[in-house]
């Protein structure tokens, strides 16, 4: 994980999925959420990530519908 700006960028490796980006656009006092959302578009574009890559969902989630994990 690294910080640019305000966003923590989350570099990942998921068993079963392969290799993610993750930005998390902190909201609070300094910044309201149309910015952060501005932001994140700013920084997808600078890594040249287009809007069909992206990947909404917690990795558990795509996991199981991958079939890749067993529910207990």
């Amino acid at each position: 994980m690294f910080r640019i700006g305000q966003t923590r960028v989350h570099l990942d490796l998921v068993d079963g999925l392969g290799a993610f980006l993750e930005l998390e656009v902190t909201v609070g006092d300094t910044l309201e959420p149309d910015a952060a959302v501005s932001e994140a578009h700013r920084l997808l574009a600078a890594f040249g990530i287009e809007d069909g890559a992206l990947v909404k969902g917690a990795y558990l989630d795509l996991l199981d519908a991958a079939g890749a994990t067993q529910v207990r």
